[in-house]
């Protein structure tokens, strides 16, 4: 190709013809790949007469000369830098002169080119014209990016840089200079010279500005840029944070305050200068809170932030509209962001005694969104004044009642439900957490009757916000029926159905019983019939909400059933729109309904839903797109587009994020129903069709083996051990053939995975994948698989999984360690329900490959520097397993023999001197009260396993000591602590080698019931009840004991039997559970104590009216 041509080629490449355009592009991108194409496209460079030709061609070469640069003989680079800079010197045009600096800067990349920087210090010379001087600081800026500090004459750019900023007499050459020595700053941060001259610096940026002001030579957007210019040089200043820094600090945050508060005119847009010197002192607040003290300026902080957001009169609507998070500059925006940072870094004292001073006289403004911007701010600054919690919630629920305009109220009922929702992490006391959130609770059932709209849809959020601060159905009951009378109303905005299920959440079966319920389920079915596209985002949250509510239904309930079923077959429709989100929440609603309600209603639905999710695991959730945002095919995509600079080329991959969330939820759809389907109850109205379909999804999972997203990987492998499970149904027609399909098909997916497989939540899948098989089908499936299980869990705990060593994108949104911590909770927990799975299924079988594994398990995650949620996993996980080597006398799986069962010695007694020392470490433990109460449980449970040898009981008075010493109420304890170590003493207790003599034992006694009754971990009432059980089998002694504390004895027996009776109660496994012996002989105990000391004795608990109620009728029955 001639020069002539590739001069035309450039010519058509700037034409309006974008067909032209584009074959002009494909050739110039070949012609640009060898160093001989760019070698013609500098001889256009230095010859062509039009300008726009020159700038392109250097434009290009910018681009691609470096990726060949190593191809062009040393001469030849040597006559193109000479004659790049000979181009400089003689080029008439600005912009192509600006186009080659950018060129010969891109070149120092690939090699040195000292003499570069001694040319651009020519240009910035005075006698120079503005826009060369101008040229020759960007040069320089770009030379220190791309060829480092090598080379480079720091003394005598320095005082040059310096000199431009104070006094050049252009303001872009000032605003160049300006960044150059930014980028100083970034390259030589030590350096004590460049240190040494910031003061100068900072007061000719300041002098830089207001010159730039009162000059009137420059517009209001160049006044900006100048601004912008200053305070990102600020905030490279504040990232070196030496001493001479923090010297500067007032100056810089004065002057930042200075301009964030700048008046400008009300018609004119907000200067991109206020939102640069916002985030600057917003940025100072939050990294250098105390320098901030330091220069006394936290009011001047604290006022700013208010100043800015009464200066947002024509961003009103934004007062009671937006949300706080908001990625808008408005000036109430600003304010926002400013008084978020403040409140949550300076002293509360200052933020809420500075803070409510302006809320107060906002607040008795004659101006409706001066008063909205009060109420708003106040659930800002809740995050710093923790302790004025309750004041603040009290003056929001009385600007609600008080206000007559529907602004303010709308603004107060959002910052109600913002304060609400971070009653979690402010620690409130117990009274005042209980008061917020009734005070909360009350306005926004107020709220949802407002005459204005609006108001009722923030109240509905503010609702479900206030919900979520109760902890469980006892805290909500009282209210139940107000808040679901209130939402079965008429007029009741569609916002409603979702506080609806988080009141399902949290009242569980108090909602169900409520009169109104059938009214709310009814206006949810209204809200699942819509059809209108607008409407169906409401009806799929409605089908979310039903969803919700389907977990707290009861099975043995007729009516209740009958609306579910109504609902089921109103969701069943819901497949038929095209949309992804319905469709997502539609699964969700059918596995919850599986889940829930059973194998009679799950048939009605399981095969038409099986068919529809299949539908969704087939659609394709990933889309190949050109430069113009167009869908490609992959077989017309060209790699090489994806190495192109700047912006990863002209073609992407976009992953369609809602198909992908709804195959996940079809996945856990098809899951549920295959577990539901496995029950022995369970009659398939179309045996054929349904063994037909659960085929076909075992099909559809061995495509997504080696799928490229890891959230797809995982849930499909969840799936299939899912449905290997449901090959004990009755219905399968060819059970054996599917659960050899599906058991060889998943496990040794599982394998490959845990060996090969470097993402967390594929391999923690993996893991759960073998519980559920090892759970559902018991030690014979496992059996075959056994060695390849315990080789795959070895590696993760010797290390050599990829999963161990592996790196992964962050999330942007939270911060990398506290992500990376959090993933490997994820696996560990899996983990170690592995081992306890295992050990539940093969019990005693199962003593010699834990033994094996045990030393690996303390070493991964039980050592001090471990991450203390890994080490109190493992403690939990090392418990139960423990519990279960030892529980009962396993059945011999297919495939061992009795002579295989490792009876010759206990586990407990083998394995304990292992764990103990570290258990005992554990129980010391001062800030993680989840190792403290693992290590309680961990102890409780060797303490009940091991023989009358056992290592054990050689330390049982320290033990004991340690145990009392949780009790102590002079020192602060978790409660859920301090209920494990009264379950501890129960295990101690139950165990037939307990060295307590009839003495000692009402000592231990009043000592183990001192927390009666427990209130976190209720679960441990059983525990206590086994001890007592064991207690009065030893006769007189041990009733005296018993009577001498009835009324605790008769609370954690009552509360026993009446968990063992409670249906909707999640049931723990038998190693809790008491057994039907054990609950027969704790009713019992019960009638004796009722004899022996009367039959009030119930009155002395804690049980309510409708808890004895339900007692009686216990033992009526």
């Amino acid at each position: 190709m001639e020069v002539d041509e590739v001069e035309k080629l450039l010519q058509l490449a700037l034409t309006p013809d974008s067909k032209a355009i584009q074959a002009a592009e494909e050739k110039l991108k070949e012609l640009t790949k060898t160093s001989g194409g760019c070698g013609l496209l500098l001889q256009v460079l230095r010859g062509s007469r039009n300008s726009s030709t020159r700038q392109l061609a250097a434009t290009l070469l910018r681009r691609h000369f470096p990726k060949v640069w190593a191809e062009v003989p040393a001469a030849d680079r040597t006559a193109v830098k000479a004659g790049l800079v000979d181009l400089l010197a003689r080029d008439e045009d600005d912009e192509v002169r600006s186009a080659i600096s950018i060129l010969a800067a891109a070149l120092t990349s690939s090699e040195p080119w000292p003499e570069l920087p001694r040319y651009a210090l020519q240009m910035i010379e005075p006698a120079q014209k503005d826009s060369t001087r101008k040229m020759g600081f960007s040069m320089l800026k770009m030379l220190l990016e791309s060829a480092g500090p090598d080379n480079f004459p720091l003394p005598l750019v320095l005082p040059a840089a310096a000199f431009a900023i104070s006094s050049d007499p252009s303001v872009q050459v000032r605003i160049n200079a300006l960044h150059t020595y930014g980028s100083l700053l970034i390259t030589f941060p030590d350096d004590a010279e460049l240190l040494s001259s910031l003061p100068k610096a900072i007061e000719a940026s300041r002098g830089l500005f207001e010159n730039a002001r009162v000059s009137g030579t420059v517009s209001e957007d160049e006044l900006d840029l100048v601004a912008c210019s200053i305070f990102e040089i600020f905030a490279e200043i504040l990232e070196l944070w030496t001493t001479k820094v923090r010297e500067i600090f007032p100056m810089m945050l004065s002057f930042s305050l200075e301009e964030a508060l700048r008046p400008h005119p009300r018609d004119s847009m907000l200067p991109a200068s206020r939102e640069a010197a916002t985030e600057f002192v917003a940025t100072c607040v939050t990294l250098f809170p105390k320098a901030v003290r330091r220069a006394t300026m936290s009011d001047q902080c604290i006022d700013a932030s208010f100043q800015l957001m009464v200066e947002s009169e024509g961003d009103a609507a934004s007062a009671f509209e937006g949300d706080l998070d908001d990625d808008e500059t408005t000036a109430l925006m600003l304010g926002v962001r400013l008084l978020d940072a403040v409140a949550s870094k300076l002293p509360s004292k200052d933020v809420y005694s500075r803070g409510m001073n302006a809320v107060q006289k906002l607040a008795g403004s004659t101006m409706p969104y001066q008063r909205a911007i009060a109420y708003r701010s106040m659930a800002i600054m809740v995050d710093g004044c923790r302790n004025e919690a309750k004041q603040l919630i009290s003056a929001l629920s009385n600007a609600y009642k008080g206000d007559s305009e529907a602004q303010v109220r709308a603004s107060a009922m959002r910052s109600i439900g913002a304060l609400v929702e971070g009653l979690e992490i402010y620690e409130l006391d117990e009274k005042t957490l209980r008061e917020v959130r009734e005070m909360s609770l009350e306005t926004s059932i107020l709220g949802i009757k407002d005459p204005d709209i609006r108001v009722r849809k923030i109240a509905c959020a503010s609702l479900e916000a206030a919900l979520t601060a109760y902890a469980d159905e006892g805290d909500i009951a009282p209210r139940v029926d107000d808040i679901t009378n209130v939402l079965s109303q008429a007029g009741i905005p569609e916002e409603a159905v979702s506080a609806a299920a988080a009141l399902a959440d949290v009242a569980g079966d108090s909602f169900t019983r409520s009169p109104a319920f059938q009214g709310v389920v009814l206006a949810i079915l209204e809200l699942m019939s819509y059809e209108d596209e607008e409407r169906i985002p409401a009806r799929a949250v409605a089908t979310a909400s039903a969803g919700s509510i389907l977990k707290v239904i009861r099975a043995d309930d007729p009516k209740k059933v009958e609306l579910m079923n109504m609902i089921g077959t109103k969701a069943l429709q819901g497949y038929s729109i095209d949309s992804p989100e319905l469709r997502e929440h539609t699964h969700i609603l059918f596995a919850r309904l599986a889940e829930t309600l059973g194998s009679a209603v799950t048939a009605v639905f399981a095969r038409e839903v099986i068919v529809e999710a299949l539908k969704s695991l087939e659609r394709d959730d990933g889309v190949f797109l050109n430069a113009d945002g167009q869908e490609i095919s992959p077989d017309d995509l060209d790699l090489e587009d994806f190495d192109e600079d700047e912006g990863g080329g002209p073609t992407a991959f976009s992953v369609r994020t809602a198909l992908m969330d709804e195959k996940i939820a079809a996945a856990e759809a098809i899951g549920a129903i295959a577990m539901t389907a496995s029950s022995e109850d369970f009659v398939a109205p179309d045996p054929q069709g349904l063994t037909t379909a659960f085929t076909k999804a075992m099909d559809a999972v061995d495509q997504y083996h080696g799928y490229y997203h890891e959230l797809i990987r995982a849930s499909t492998i969840r799936l299939a051990a899912r449905i290997a499970v449901s090959s004990k149904g009755s219905f399968f027609q060819n059970r054996d053939e599917m659960r050899k399909r599906a058991l060889e098909s998943t496990l040794s997916s599982v394998q490959d995975f845990i060996q090969n497989d470097d993402d967390i939540q594929v391999v923690a899948a993996a893991l759960d994948s073998i519980c559920i098989i090892c759970d559902g089908l018991g030690p014979e499936a496992i059996e075959p698989f056994r060695e390849g299980i315990n080789l795959s869990v070895k590696s993760i705990l010797d290390g050599t999984a990829p999963v161990c060593n592996a790196d992964f994108e962050a999330d942007d949104q939270v911060h990398y360690e506290e992500e990376v911590d959090e993933r490997r909770d994820f696996l560990v927990d899996s983990l170690m329900e592995v081992f306890v799975s295992l050990c539940k299924a093969y019990r005693a079988f199962y003593v010699k490959d834990f033994a094996a594994m045990l030393p690996l398990i303390m070493e991964r995650f039980c050592k001090k520097n471990n991450p203390p949620a890994d080490f109190s996993a493992a403690l939990g996980g090392i418990a139960e397993s423990f519990n279960y080597l030892h529980f009962g006398k396993p059945m011999v799986p297919a495939g061992l023999t009795v002579d295989q069962l490792a009876m010759d010695t206990m586990a407990a007694d083998s394995l304990a001197p292992q764990v103990i020392p570290t258990a005992l470490l554990g129980m010391k433990e001062k800030e993680h009260s989840d190792i403290r109460r693992n290590s309680v449980f961990l102890i409780g449970v060797i303490m009940h396993r091991s023989s009358k040898s056992g290592f054990i009981w050689g330390h049982f008075e320290g033990i004991v000591r340690e145990i009392a010493s949780l009790f102590d109420q002079n020192v602060e304890q978790e409660r859920s602590v301090v209920d494990n170590a009264c379950g501890c003493l129960g295990r101690i207790l139950a165990s037939a080698h307990c060295p307590l003599s009839d003495s000692d034992v009402g000592g231990f006694v009043e000592m183990m019931l001192t927390p009666v009754p427990l209130t976190t971990d209720l679960s441990e009432n059983f525990s206590v009840v086994r001890g007592l059980l064991n207690i009065v089998g030893r006769g007189d002694a041990g009733w005296s004991v018993v009577v001498r504390n009835a009324a605790k004895v008769a609370e954690v027996a009552a509360r026993s039997v009446l968990m063992h009776t409670d249906k909707t109660r999640e049931v723990a496994d038998a190693m809790a559970e008491l057994n039907a012996e054990e609950i027969g002989q704790t009713r019992q105990l019960l009638m004796e104590i009722a004899s022996r000391v009367g039959n009030n004795v119930l009155d002395s608990t804690t049980l309510s009216a409708d808890e004895k109620q339900s007692l009686a009728e216990v033992f009526r029955g």
